[in-house]
C-alpha cells in the first residue's frame, strides 16, 4: 500500500491538476546543499519531498537547474537581465518553456523557446525577501496545463 504524501495546499493544488509525477528522479543531498541560500527554500523542500519530476507523462516538468545552466546562459547574454539577478531554470514543458528562478527575484523569468521570447514583467525583478521569494514558487505552482500545452493547426492541445 502507497503511503499518502503530506503536502501543503499549493503543491495538492498543483497534483489535483497534474497529477502524481509519472517520472522521477531523488535529488542529491549534496543539490540541495549547494542550492541553499541561492533558491527559495520553499523550492528545495519540494525537491526534497517530490524531486525532479515529470507529471502529465512529461507535459511538465521540476527539473535540476543544473541541467539548464547554459541554455540560460545563452539565452540570457546580452539582455539587461544579466545585470539584475543570477538565474537558474527550475520548470520546463515539454515545448520547451522554461521557468526561471532569480537568486534575488525569486520565481520571475519565462523563456518561451518556441516563440524565441524572454517574458519578464519589470515589478517582478526586483529583490524578493525570502518570504516573497518561497511565495513566488508556491503561486508559479499554479499554472495551468494549458499554459504548458501547444494547440495543433486546429487548436486541439497536444498533451
Amino acid at each position: 500500500m502507497q503511503e499518502e504524501k503530506m503536502r501543503d495546499d499549493d503543491f495538492a493544488y498543483f497534483i489535483s491538476k497534474f497529477g502524481e509525477a509519472t517520472e522521477h528522479v531523488d535529488v542529491p543531498s549534496e543539490s540541495i546543499k549547494k542550492w541553499r541560500g541561492k533558491l527559495p527554500d520553499q523550492l528545495l523542500t519540494y525537491w526534497q519531498e517530490e524531486g525532479w519530476c515529470g507529471y502529465a507523462n512529461g507535459l511538465f516538468w521540476i527539473v535540476n537547474p543544473d541541467d539548464y545552466e547554459d541554455l540560460v546562459d545563452e539565452w540570457l547574454e546580452d539582455t539587461s537581465l544579466e545585470q539584475i539577478d543570477a538565474f537558474h531554470v527550475i520548470g520546463r514543458t515539454a515545448f520547451g518553456k522554461l521557468y526561471v528562478c532569480g537568486e534575488r527575484t525569486g520565481v520571475s523569468v519565462t523563456i518561451n523557446c518556441p516563440l524565441n521570447a524572454i517574458f519578464a514583467l519589470p515589478k517582478e525583478l526586483k529583490s524578493k525577501s525570502k518570504k516573497d521569494q518561497d511565495w513566488s514558487v508556491r503561486s508559479f505552482l499554479g499554472l495551468s496545463r494549458n499554459e504548458c500545452d501547444l494547440k495543433d493547426e486546429s487548436g486541439v492541445q497536444l498533451f
